[in-house]
Formats: structure tokens, C-alpha cells, sequence
């Protein structure tokens, strides 16, 4: 974002620094952070995710409020906190109980 700031100040085109935002969907941002195959493989976990989640049901809260968030905000993609909540859903997933 800072680069395309630079370059559209080059230009002449002057606009505040904050109307650069990243994509704010995680689908979004692993799509065009890892092209459609990292897509494919992010939406293949998932599906494993949710098949998981089917037969924890106490684990509906947590994938929910995760897939809500995932949709209007980057915070399991991009920041560490962010990564390490989305490793533990992972990991409380594929717990054998």
C-alpha cells in the first residue's frame, strides 16, 4: 500500500494514506496472496474444519465467531495473535475426544 501511495503521489494523485486498505476478507487476501491454488488449499481445510466441527458440537461457538470474523476482517491472516487463535481452533478441531 505504501508503494502504490508513492507512485499515485508521482502521478499527481493526491489522496490520504489511510483510503489504501488491504482486502478485509481472509478468503480474499489468501486468494491473492497465494493465487487460486493456495485458495483451493485454504477452502480444502476448511471443508476438513467443518467436517470436524460436525462431530464436536461443543465447538459451534468457536467456528462460528471465527468464520464471522474471517469474512469482515484480515486478523487470522495477517497478525501473529491472529495466527496463533486460528492454530488453536485448528488444533481443538483435530483433538481426538
Amino acid at each position: 500500500t505504501n508503494t502504490l501511495f508513492l507512485f499515485e503521489k508521482k502521478q499527481g494523485i493526491d489522496q490520504a494514506w489511510y483510503t489504501y486498505q488491504p482486502i478485509h476478507n481472509v478468503l480474499f487476501m489468501i486468494g491473492a496472496e497465494l493465487g487460486i491454488v493456495g485458495l483451493l488449499i485454504a477452502c480444502a481445510m476448511l471443508v476438513w474444519a467443518l467436517m470436524r466441527f460436525f462431530r464436536s458440537p461443543p465447538l459451534l461457538g468457536i467456528i462460528a465467531l471465527a468464520l464471522t470474523m474471517s469474512l469482515v476482517d484480515h486478523f487470522f491472516w495477517t497478525l501473529p495473535a491472529g495466527v496463533f487463535m486460528a492454530a488453536l481452533i485448528l488444533g481443538q478441531i483435530s483433538d481426538e475426544q
